[in-house]
Protein backbone atom coordinates (compact mmCIF):
# COMPACT_ATOMS: atom_id res chain seq x y z
CA UNK A 1 0.00 0.00 0.00
CA UNK A 2 1.66 3.09 -1.33
CA UNK A 3 1.85 6.32 1.25
CA UNK A 4 -1.22 8.11 -1.05
CA UNK A 5 -3.48 5.43 -0.58
CA UNK A 6 -2.58 5.29 3.49
CA UNK A 7 -3.11 9.11 3.88
CA UNK A 8 -6.38 8.74 2.34
CA UNK A 9 -7.24 5.47 4.27
CA UNK A 10 -5.93 7.57 7.66
CA UNK A 11 -8.53 10.40 6.17
CA UNK A 12 -11.14 8.82 6.02
CA UNK A 13 -10.82 6.91 9.11
CA UNK A 14 -10.34 10.37 10.76
CA UNK A 15 -13.80 11.72 9.43
CA UNK A 16 -15.63 8.37 10.53
CA UNK A 17 -14.46 8.56 14.12
CA UNK A 18 -15.62 12.67 14.11
CA UNK A 19 -18.98 11.44 12.49
CA UNK A 20 -19.06 8.97 15.09
CA UNK A 21 -17.83 11.36 18.28
CA UNK A 22 -20.18 13.92 17.07
CA UNK A 23 -23.08 11.38 17.40
CA UNK A 24 -22.44 10.60 20.86
CA UNK A 25 -21.93 13.98 21.57
CA UNK A 26 -25.07 14.77 20.06
CA UNK A 27 -26.82 11.58 21.95
CA UNK A 28 -25.69 12.77 25.16
CA UNK A 29 -26.14 16.49 24.73
CA UNK A 30 -22.57 17.91 24.87
CA UNK A 31 -20.79 20.37 23.30
CA UNK A 32 -17.34 20.04 21.75
CA UNK A 33 -14.77 22.60 20.97
CA UNK A 34 -11.02 22.46 19.50
CA UNK A 35 -9.02 25.79 19.82
CA UNK A 36 -5.53 26.73 18.43
CA UNK A 37 -3.11 28.15 20.85
CA UNK A 38 -4.68 31.72 19.63
CA UNK A 39 -8.03 30.85 20.29
CA UNK A 40 -9.33 30.18 16.27
CA UNK A 41 -12.07 27.64 15.98
CA UNK A 42 -10.19 24.06 14.53
CA UNK A 43 -13.38 21.83 15.41
CA UNK A 44 -17.00 22.21 16.44
CA UNK A 45 -18.98 18.91 16.68
CA UNK A 46 -22.97 19.50 15.83
CA UNK A 47 -25.11 19.56 18.98
CA UNK A 48 -22.71 22.88 19.77
CA UNK A 49 -23.32 24.22 16.45
CA UNK A 50 -27.42 23.37 16.50
CA UNK A 51 -27.58 24.88 20.21
CA UNK A 52 -25.88 28.12 18.65
CA UNK A 53 -27.67 28.17 15.40
CA UNK A 54 -24.42 28.75 13.29
CA UNK A 55 -23.29 26.61 10.38
CA UNK A 56 -19.66 25.08 10.98
CA UNK A 57 -18.18 27.05 7.53
CA UNK A 58 -19.61 30.05 9.34
CA UNK A 59 -17.20 29.62 12.18
CA UNK A 60 -14.33 27.15 11.31
CA UNK A 61 -10.76 29.33 11.71
CA UNK A 62 -12.30 32.06 13.17
CA UNK A 63 -11.44 33.94 16.43
CA UNK A 64 -13.74 31.76 19.64
CA UNK A 65 -14.07 34.51 21.70
CA UNK A 66 -15.11 37.42 19.04
CA UNK A 67 -17.90 34.67 17.81
CA UNK A 68 -19.17 33.28 21.01
CA UNK A 69 -18.39 35.12 23.67
CA UNK A 70 -20.18 38.31 24.84
CA UNK A 71 -18.53 41.58 24.49
CA UNK A 72 -18.64 42.57 28.09
CA UNK A 73 -16.20 39.29 28.90
CA UNK A 74 -14.54 38.99 25.78
CA UNK A 75 -11.33 40.52 27.05
CA UNK A 76 -11.66 38.87 30.09
CA UNK A 77 -12.09 35.37 28.90
CA UNK A 78 -9.02 36.14 26.41
CA UNK A 79 -6.57 36.81 29.08
CA UNK A 80 -7.66 34.11 31.17
CA UNK A 81 -7.05 31.59 28.29
CA UNK A 82 -3.85 33.14 27.55
CA UNK A 83 -2.61 32.09 31.38
CA UNK A 84 -4.31 28.46 30.77
CA UNK A 85 -2.46 28.10 27.90
CA UNK A 86 1.01 29.23 29.38
CA UNK A 87 0.49 27.42 32.61
CA UNK A 88 -0.32 23.68 30.51
CA UNK A 89 -2.88 23.11 33.79
CA UNK A 90 -6.19 21.38 32.36
CA UNK A 91 -8.90 23.29 33.78
CA UNK A 92 -12.76 23.21 34.60
CA UNK A 93 -14.33 26.21 34.06
CA UNK A 94 -18.34 28.26 33.79
CA UNK A 95 -18.70 30.79 30.28
CA UNK A 96 -21.68 32.38 28.84
CA UNK A 97 -21.64 31.59 25.03
CA UNK A 98 -23.66 33.74 22.33
CA UNK A 99 -26.24 32.32 20.31
CA UNK A 100 -26.35 33.41 16.51
CA UNK A 101 -29.28 35.46 18.20
CA UNK A 102 -27.44 36.78 20.41
CA UNK A 103 -29.08 34.66 22.96
CA UNK A 104 -26.83 33.66 25.89
CA UNK A 105 -26.66 29.79 26.82
CA UNK A 106 -24.08 28.65 30.21
CA UNK A 107 -21.91 26.16 29.61
CA UNK A 108 -20.09 23.85 32.14
CA UNK A 109 -16.87 23.15 30.22
CA UNK A 110 -13.50 20.49 31.00
CA UNK A 111 -10.56 21.22 28.49
CA UNK A 112 -6.89 19.42 28.20
CA UNK A 113 -4.08 20.38 26.04
CA UNK A 114 -3.06 19.49 22.42
CA UNK A 115 0.67 19.65 22.45
CA UNK A 116 2.96 18.97 19.55
CA UNK A 117 5.80 15.94 19.54
CA UNK A 118 7.92 18.54 21.65
CA UNK A 119 5.08 18.70 23.83
CA UNK A 120 4.37 22.43 23.73
CA UNK A 121 0.92 23.08 24.01
CA UNK A 122 -0.84 24.45 20.74
CA UNK A 123 -4.60 24.01 21.49
CA UNK A 124 -7.23 23.26 23.61
CA UNK A 125 -9.48 20.69 23.40
CA UNK A 126 -12.99 21.27 25.58
CA UNK A 127 -16.32 19.04 25.71
CA UNK A 128 -18.79 21.08 27.76
CA UNK A 129 -22.46 20.92 29.45
CA UNK A 130 -25.68 23.07 28.51
CA UNK A 131 -26.45 24.04 32.35
CA UNK A 132 -28.52 27.34 30.94
CA UNK A 133 -31.73 25.37 32.13
CA UNK A 134 -30.51 24.58 35.36
CA UNK A 135 -29.38 27.52 36.31
CA UNK A 136 -31.96 29.14 35.23
CA UNK A 137 -34.33 26.35 37.22
CA UNK A 138 -32.13 27.27 40.29
CA UNK A 139 -32.93 30.78 39.84
CA UNK A 140 -36.43 30.36 39.62
CA UNK A 141 -37.03 28.58 42.76
CA UNK A 142 -35.11 30.93 44.82
CA UNK A 143 -37.04 33.88 42.89
CA UNK A 144 -40.30 31.68 44.15
CA UNK A 145 -38.78 31.26 47.81
CA UNK A 146 -38.37 35.10 47.49
CA UNK A 147 -42.03 35.70 46.49
CA UNK A 148 -43.71 33.32 48.51
CA UNK A 149 -41.95 35.06 51.36
CA UNK A 150 -42.85 39.08 50.73
CA UNK A 151 -46.53 37.33 49.49
CA UNK A 152 -47.51 35.84 52.71
CA UNK A 153 -45.59 38.92 54.64
CA UNK A 154 -49.04 40.71 54.47
CA UNK A 155 -52.78 39.82 54.46
CA UNK A 156 -53.62 42.50 52.11
CA UNK A 157 -55.15 40.91 48.42
CA UNK A 158 -54.16 44.64 46.57
CA UNK A 159 -50.53 44.23 47.87
CA UNK A 160 -50.33 40.75 47.30
CA UNK A 161 -51.44 41.16 43.71
CA UNK A 162 -49.15 44.30 43.33
CA UNK A 163 -46.04 42.35 44.44
CA UNK A 164 -47.31 39.10 42.03
CA UNK A 165 -47.61 41.06 39.07
CA UNK A 166 -44.49 43.14 38.84
CA UNK A 167 -42.18 40.20 39.95
CA UNK A 168 -43.71 37.53 38.25
CA UNK A 169 -43.38 38.97 34.86
CA UNK A 170 -39.93 39.19 35.38
CA UNK A 171 -39.04 36.04 37.05
CA UNK A 172 -40.60 34.07 33.78
CA UNK A 173 -38.34 36.58 31.57
CA UNK A 174 -41.56 37.54 29.43
CA UNK A 175 -42.91 40.77 27.89
CA UNK A 176 -45.85 41.18 29.74
CA UNK A 177 -48.46 39.85 32.52
CA UNK A 178 -51.82 40.32 33.04
CA UNK A 179 -53.84 38.92 35.87
CA UNK A 180 -57.70 38.63 35.21
CA UNK A 181 -60.20 38.56 38.07
CA UNK A 182 -63.23 37.11 37.63
CA UNK A 183 -66.32 39.82 39.00
CA UNK A 184 -69.86 39.36 38.62
CA UNK A 185 -69.52 36.74 35.59
CA UNK A 186 -67.35 38.89 33.95
CA UNK A 187 -63.09 38.73 33.53
CA UNK A 188 -61.64 42.05 34.57
CA UNK A 189 -57.81 43.45 34.00
CA UNK A 190 -57.00 44.47 37.67
CA UNK A 191 -52.96 44.22 37.28
CA UNK A 192 -50.84 44.26 34.53
CA UNK A 193 -47.09 44.63 33.95
CA UNK A 194 -45.14 45.27 30.92
CA UNK A 195 -47.39 47.03 28.52
CA UNK A 196 -47.23 50.85 27.58
CA UNK A 197 -51.38 51.13 26.79
CA UNK A 198 -54.10 51.36 29.59
CA UNK A 199 -55.27 48.33 29.85
CA UNK A 200 -56.78 48.17 33.12
CA UNK A 201 -60.40 47.41 33.80
CA UNK A 202 -60.97 46.07 30.17
CA UNK A 203 -63.99 43.16 30.43
CA UNK A 204 -64.01 39.85 28.93
CA UNK A 205 -66.72 37.50 28.68
CA UNK A 206 -65.74 33.49 29.31
CA UNK A 207 -67.17 33.40 25.48
CA UNK A 208 -63.79 35.63 24.49
CA UNK A 209 -61.32 33.75 26.74
CA UNK A 210 -62.91 30.49 26.52
CA UNK A 211 -60.78 28.91 23.72
CA UNK A 212 -57.38 29.62 26.22
CA UNK A 213 -58.40 29.97 29.23
CA UNK A 214 -61.83 27.27 29.02
CA UNK A 215 -58.85 24.76 28.16
CA UNK A 216 -56.37 25.50 31.48
CA UNK A 217 -59.87 25.46 33.91
CA UNK A 218 -61.09 22.12 32.26
CA UNK A 219 -57.64 20.47 31.73
CA UNK A 220 -56.70 22.03 35.33
CA UNK A 221 -53.42 22.72 33.60
CA UNK A 222 -51.21 25.96 32.37
CA UNK A 223 -52.75 26.21 28.83
CA UNK A 224 -49.70 27.45 26.54
CA UNK A 225 -49.36 28.62 22.89
CA UNK A 226 -46.23 29.36 21.66
CA UNK A 227 -47.28 30.72 17.93
CA UNK A 228 -50.66 32.44 18.30
CA UNK A 229 -50.99 33.79 15.09
CA UNK A 230 -51.23 30.02 13.77
CA UNK A 231 -53.67 28.73 16.66
CA UNK A 232 -57.50 29.31 14.78
CA UNK A 233 -58.46 28.16 18.01
CA UNK A 234 -57.82 30.56 19.77
CA UNK A 235 -59.83 33.75 19.84
CA UNK A 236 -58.23 35.86 16.72
CA UNK A 237 -59.81 38.88 17.14
CA UNK A 238 -58.71 39.49 20.90
CA UNK A 239 -55.02 37.62 19.36
CA UNK A 240 -55.09 40.71 16.69
CA UNK A 241 -56.80 43.60 19.16
CA UNK A 242 -53.53 42.55 21.67
CA UNK A 243 -51.35 41.68 19.46
CA UNK A 244 -50.10 38.34 20.94
CA UNK A 245 -47.86 36.04 19.79
CA UNK A 246 -47.31 33.62 22.48
CA UNK A 247 -49.17 32.64 25.50
CA UNK A 248 -49.54 31.44 28.51
CA UNK A 249 -51.81 31.13 31.21
CA UNK A 250 -52.35 29.60 34.58
CA UNK A 251 -55.83 29.68 36.42
CA UNK A 252 -55.92 31.02 40.31
CA UNK A 253 -57.92 29.01 42.44
CA UNK A 254 -59.70 29.67 45.52
CA UNK A 255 -61.54 26.58 47.28
CA UNK A 256 -62.00 24.79 44.24
CA UNK A 257 -63.67 28.01 42.27
CA UNK A 258 -61.86 29.67 39.79
CA UNK A 259 -61.17 33.68 40.75
CA UNK A 260 -58.37 34.77 38.39
CA UNK A 261 -55.79 34.08 36.05
CA UNK A 262 -52.36 35.09 34.88
CA UNK A 263 -51.64 35.56 31.42
CA UNK A 264 -47.90 35.80 30.59
CA UNK A 265 -47.88 36.86 27.00
CA UNK A 266 -44.85 38.46 24.50
CA UNK A 267 -45.49 40.22 21.75
CA UNK A 268 -42.56 41.10 19.35
CA UNK A 269 -41.97 37.42 18.32
CA UNK A 270 -43.60 34.03 19.13
CA UNK A 271 -41.19 33.53 21.90
CA UNK A 272 -41.71 29.75 23.15
CA UNK A 273 -42.63 29.54 26.96
CA UNK A 274 -39.96 26.74 28.23
CA UNK A 275 -40.76 24.16 30.68
CA UNK A 276 -39.52 25.74 33.75
CA UNK A 277 -41.17 29.18 32.94
CA UNK A 278 -44.88 26.76 32.88
CA UNK A 279 -43.57 25.05 36.22
CA UNK A 280 -42.60 28.50 37.69
CA UNK A 281 -46.54 30.28 37.00
CA UNK A 282 -47.84 26.66 37.68
CA UNK A 283 -46.24 26.72 41.49
CA UNK A 284 -46.74 30.80 41.67
CA UNK A 285 -50.61 29.96 40.94
CA UNK A 286 -50.96 27.78 43.88
CA UNK A 287 -48.52 29.96 46.21
CA UNK A 288 -50.73 32.97 45.52
CA UNK A 289 -54.10 31.06 45.69
CA UNK A 290 -53.30 30.27 49.25
CA UNK A 291 -52.14 33.77 49.90
CA UNK A 292 -55.72 35.17 48.57
CA UNK A 293 -57.55 32.63 50.79
CA UNK A 294 -55.90 33.43 53.77
CA UNK A 295 -56.19 37.28 53.09
CA UNK A 296 -59.93 36.59 52.52
CA UNK A 297 -59.96 34.95 55.79
CA UNK A 298 -58.56 37.59 57.62
CA UNK A 299 -60.60 40.38 55.68
CA UNK A 300 -63.19 38.51 57.06
CA UNK A 301 -62.20 37.92 60.26
CA UNK A 302 -61.08 41.67 60.38
CA UNK A 303 -64.40 42.98 59.78
CA UNK A 304 -66.01 40.98 62.72
CA UNK A 305 -63.11 41.90 65.04
CA UNK A 306 -64.06 46.03 63.97
CA UNK A 307 -67.52 45.68 64.48
CA UNK A 308 -66.84 44.00 67.68
CA UNK A 309 -63.80 46.02 68.80
CA UNK A 310 -66.14 49.56 68.22
CA UNK A 311 -69.01 48.07 70.03
CA UNK A 312 -66.27 47.72 72.84
CA UNK A 313 -64.89 50.76 72.44
CA UNK A 314 -68.16 52.87 73.24
CA UNK A 315 -68.65 55.35 75.94
CA UNK A 316 -71.50 57.52 76.59
CA UNK A 317 -71.18 61.16 76.17
CA UNK A 318 -72.02 62.64 79.03
CA UNK A 319 -72.43 61.60 82.64
CA UNK A 320 -73.94 63.50 85.51
CA UNK A 321 -71.39 64.88 87.75
CA UNK A 322 -68.14 63.35 85.86
CA UNK A 323 -65.88 65.03 83.50
CA UNK A 324 -64.13 62.39 81.53
CA UNK A 325 -62.25 62.60 78.00
CA UNK A 326 -60.68 59.34 76.34
CA UNK A 327 -59.44 58.15 73.06
CA UNK A 328 -58.49 55.12 70.89
CA UNK A 329 -55.60 55.05 68.56
CA UNK A 330 -54.54 52.13 66.35
CA UNK A 331 -50.58 51.71 65.58
CA UNK A 332 -51.45 52.00 62.03
CA UNK A 333 -54.18 52.05 59.75
CA UNK A 334 -53.21 48.63 58.78
CA UNK A 335 -52.65 47.16 61.94
CA UNK A 336 -54.93 44.38 63.18
CA UNK A 337 -57.62 44.96 65.45
CA UNK A 338 -56.15 44.94 69.13
CA UNK A 339 -57.59 44.34 72.59
CA UNK A 340 -56.90 47.60 74.22
CA UNK A 341 -60.96 49.06 75.82
CA UNK A 342 -62.37 51.24 77.95
CA UNK A 343 -65.72 51.91 79.43
CA UNK A 344 -67.44 54.34 81.94
CA UNK A 345 -70.91 53.79 83.11
CA UNK A 346 -73.22 54.82 86.16
CA UNK A 347 -74.14 52.64 88.76
CA UNK A 348 -76.67 52.80 91.47
CA UNK A 349 -76.29 55.65 94.44
CA UNK A 350 -74.45 58.04 92.40
CA UNK A 351 -71.49 56.17 91.63
CA UNK A 352 -69.68 55.19 88.63
CA UNK A 353 -67.69 52.13 87.01
CA UNK A 354 -64.78 52.72 84.99
CA UNK A 355 -62.17 50.61 83.44
CA UNK A 356 -59.60 50.19 81.05
CA UNK A 357 -57.81 47.10 80.02
CA UNK A 358 -55.18 45.12 77.46
CA UNK A 359 -55.92 41.55 76.10
CA UNK A 360 -52.93 40.29 74.77
CA UNK A 361 -52.56 39.51 71.06
CA UNK A 362 -54.60 40.83 67.89
CA UNK A 363 -57.61 40.05 65.73
CA UNK A 364 -61.18 38.23 66.42
CA UNK A 365 -59.79 36.19 69.20
CA UNK A 366 -58.37 39.37 71.11
CA UNK A 367 -61.66 41.10 70.19
CA UNK A 368 -63.67 38.14 71.76
CA UNK A 369 -61.91 38.08 74.87
CA UNK A 370 -62.26 41.80 75.32
CA UNK A 371 -65.99 41.58 75.14
CA UNK A 372 -66.03 38.54 77.27
CA UNK A 373 -63.71 41.16 80.04
CA UNK A 374 -65.36 44.02 79.79
CA UNK A 375 -68.93 42.59 79.55
CA UNK A 376 -68.07 40.49 82.38
CA UNK A 377 -67.05 43.05 84.69
CA UNK A 378 -69.62 45.77 83.78
CA UNK A 379 -72.04 43.10 84.87
CA UNK A 380 -70.39 42.13 88.44
CA UNK A 381 -70.41 45.95 88.98
CA UNK A 382 -74.08 46.02 89.29
CA UNK A 383 -73.96 43.33 92.06
CA UNK A 384 -70.82 43.54 94.25
CA UNK A 385 -69.25 46.82 95.70
CA UNK A 386 -65.59 45.65 95.64
CA UNK A 387 -63.63 46.26 92.99
CA UNK A 388 -61.29 43.52 93.73
CA UNK A 389 -64.43 41.02 94.05
CA UNK A 390 -65.36 41.79 90.85
CA UNK A 391 -61.85 41.26 89.26
CA UNK A 392 -61.14 38.06 91.08
CA UNK A 393 -64.65 36.86 89.58
CA UNK A 394 -63.78 38.20 86.16
CA UNK A 395 -60.36 36.41 86.48
CA UNK A 396 -62.12 32.89 87.25
CA UNK A 397 -64.29 33.10 84.52
CA UNK A 398 -61.24 34.62 81.92
CA UNK A 399 -59.10 31.77 82.97
CA UNK A 400 -61.62 29.12 82.12
CA UNK A 401 -62.73 30.55 78.72
CA UNK A 402 -59.22 31.69 77.58
CA UNK A 403 -56.17 29.16 76.32
CA UNK A 404 -52.52 29.38 77.77
CA UNK A 405 -50.49 32.35 76.84
CA UNK A 406 -53.20 34.72 77.06
CA UNK A 407 -53.81 37.43 79.64
CA UNK A 408 -55.68 40.73 80.33
CA UNK A 409 -54.45 43.82 82.06
CA UNK A 410 -57.14 46.25 83.50
CA UNK A 411 -58.00 48.53 85.87
CA UNK A 412 -61.09 49.01 87.99
CA UNK A 413 -62.42 51.53 90.13
CA UNK A 414 -65.80 52.72 91.50
CA UNK A 415 -65.83 56.50 92.17
CA UNK A 416 -68.33 57.89 94.47
CA UNK A 417 -68.70 61.06 92.43
CA UNK A 418 -70.71 62.90 95.81
CA UNK A 419 -67.46 62.46 97.82
CA UNK A 420 -65.20 61.83 95.32
CA UNK A 421 -63.93 58.90 97.26
CA UNK A 422 -62.84 55.85 94.50
CA UNK A 423 -61.73 51.97 94.96
CA UNK A 424 -59.64 50.41 92.59
CA UNK A 425 -58.11 47.52 91.33
CA UNK A 426 -55.45 47.56 89.29
CA UNK A 427 -54.73 43.62 87.72
CA UNK A 428 -51.33 43.94 86.28
CA UNK A 429 -51.90 47.19 84.43
CA UNK A 430 -49.67 50.21 84.17
CA UNK A 431 -50.47 52.15 87.07
CA UNK A 432 -52.61 55.49 86.54
CA UNK A 433 -51.87 58.90 87.59
CA UNK A 434 -53.61 60.89 89.73
CA UNK A 435 -53.33 64.88 89.34
CA UNK A 436 -53.71 67.23 91.90
CA UNK A 437 -55.60 70.62 91.17
CA UNK A 438 -52.65 71.99 93.72
CA UNK A 439 -50.08 69.37 93.64
CA UNK A 440 -47.80 67.00 92.57
CA UNK A 441 -49.20 64.45 90.10
CA UNK A 442 -48.44 60.58 91.17
CA UNK A 443 -48.93 57.11 90.29
CA UNK A 444 -51.72 54.71 92.41
CA UNK A 445 -49.55 51.94 93.78
CA UNK A 446 -51.59 49.14 94.84
CA UNK A 447 -51.04 46.26 92.25
CA UNK A 448 -52.25 42.73 91.38
CA UNK A 449 -51.57 40.16 88.92
CA UNK A 450 -52.76 40.30 85.55
CA UNK A 451 -56.37 37.81 84.63
CA UNK A 452 -55.86 34.74 82.76
CA UNK A 453 -52.56 33.03 84.30
CA UNK A 454 -53.68 31.89 87.82
CA UNK A 455 -57.38 31.04 88.21
CA UNK A 456 -57.41 30.94 92.24
CA UNK A 457 -55.30 34.68 92.35
CA UNK A 458 -56.05 36.99 95.02
CA UNK A 459 -56.62 40.48 94.11
CA UNK A 460 -56.00 43.68 96.36
CA UNK A 461 -57.80 46.81 96.83
CA UNK A 462 -56.51 50.35 97.25
CA UNK A 463 -58.28 53.36 97.34
CA UNK A 464 -57.91 57.41 96.81
CA UNK A 465 -60.30 60.78 96.54
CA UNK A 466 -60.61 62.63 93.86
CA UNK A 467 -61.25 66.35 94.65
CA UNK A 468 -62.45 68.85 92.24
CA UNK A 469 -60.37 70.02 89.82
CA UNK A 470 -58.04 66.29 90.29
CA UNK A 471 -57.94 63.81 87.69
CA UNK A 472 -57.44 60.29 87.23
CA UNK A 473 -55.78 59.36 83.97
CA UNK A 474 -55.43 55.79 83.17
CA UNK A 475 -54.07 54.70 79.87
CA UNK A 476 -52.24 51.01 78.18
CA UNK A 477 -48.61 50.31 77.23
CA UNK A 478 -49.31 51.73 74.11
CA UNK A 479 -47.81 54.91 75.46
CA UNK A 480 -45.50 54.76 78.20
CA UNK A 481 -44.00 51.72 75.47
CA UNK A 482 -43.90 54.22 72.28
CA UNK A 483 -40.37 54.31 71.41
CA UNK A 484 -39.25 58.17 70.70
CA UNK A 485 -36.73 59.65 68.23
CA UNK A 486 -34.32 59.31 70.89
CA UNK A 487 -34.68 55.68 71.10
CA UNK A 488 -35.52 55.66 73.86
CA UNK A 489 -39.19 54.51 75.32
CA UNK A 490 -41.68 57.34 76.33
CA UNK A 491 -41.83 55.82 79.95
CA UNK A 492 -43.28 56.60 83.23
CA UNK A 493 -41.54 59.81 83.96
CA UNK A 494 -41.89 61.59 81.00
CA UNK A 495 -45.33 60.70 81.61
CA UNK A 496 -45.65 61.54 84.82
CA UNK A 497 -43.78 64.91 83.94
CA UNK A 498 -46.47 66.26 81.60
CA UNK A 499 -49.54 65.13 83.64
CA UNK A 500 -47.58 67.29 86.29
CA UNK A 501 -47.80 70.28 83.89
CA UNK A 502 -51.30 70.17 82.59
CA UNK A 503 -51.75 73.49 84.16
CA UNK A 504 -55.47 72.63 85.18
CA UNK A 505 -56.61 71.31 82.15
CA UNK A 506 -59.79 69.83 82.44
CA UNK A 507 -60.38 65.76 82.47
CA UNK A 508 -61.76 66.33 78.71
CA UNK A 509 -58.77 67.35 76.79
CA UNK A 510 -55.93 65.45 79.04
CA UNK A 511 -56.21 62.33 76.67
CA UNK A 512 -55.45 64.51 73.37
CA UNK A 513 -53.05 66.82 75.17
CA UNK A 514 -51.38 63.60 76.14
CA UNK A 515 -51.13 61.86 73.04
CA UNK A 516 -49.78 65.00 70.87
CA UNK A 517 -47.17 64.72 73.22
CA UNK A 518 -46.35 61.28 72.64
CA UNK A 519 -46.72 61.60 68.63
CA UNK A 520 -44.12 64.27 68.90
CA UNK A 521 -41.79 62.10 70.44
CA UNK A 522 -42.20 59.53 68.45
CA UNK A 523 -42.26 61.54 65.13
CA UNK A 524 -46.00 59.92 64.80
CA UNK A 525 -44.56 56.31 64.93
CA UNK A 526 -46.82 53.73 66.80
CA UNK A 527 -45.55 50.29 67.94
CA UNK A 528 -48.58 49.41 69.82
CA UNK A 529 -52.35 50.21 70.11
CA UNK A 530 -53.11 53.56 72.44
CA UNK A 531 -56.21 53.99 74.59
CA UNK A 532 -56.41 56.56 77.08
CA UNK A 533 -59.10 57.69 79.42
CA UNK A 534 -59.17 60.69 82.12
CA UNK A 535 -62.09 61.58 84.51
CA UNK A 536 -62.58 64.49 87.17
CA UNK A 537 -65.46 65.90 88.75
CA UNK A 538 -67.59 68.42 87.98
CA UNK A 539 -68.75 71.56 89.91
Amino acid sequence: MNTQTRLRQRTAELKESERRFNKLLRVIKLVAVTLNANGDIIFINDFLLKLTGWKRKEVTGRSWFDIFIPPEQRSEVKNVFKQVISAGTPAQYGNYILTKKGEKRLIQFNNVFLRNIEGEVVGTASIGEDISERKKTQEISLALNDINNAITSTLNFDEIMQMVVGEAKEVVGCEALAILMHENSEWYIRYQSGRSEQILGTSFSINDLKAGLGVAIETRKPFVCNDCFADKSLNTALIQQFHIRSLLIVPLYSRKRVIGAFYFTNHSAPIPFESYQIDFAAKLAVSVSLALENAKLYEAEHNIAETLQEALLQAPEQLSRLDFGYLYRPASEEARVGGDFYDVFELEHEKVGIVVGDVSGKGLKAATITSLVKNTIKAYAYQEESPAEIISKTNTLATKQTSAGTFITTFFAILDTVSGRFRYCNAGHPLPVVKRKKGKAFFLTTNSTALGIFPKEEFVEGNETLKEGDSLTLYTDGIVEAKCKDKNLFGDERLLKIVNNLDHKPAARIPEFVFEKVMKCTTGKLADDVVMLSVGLKA
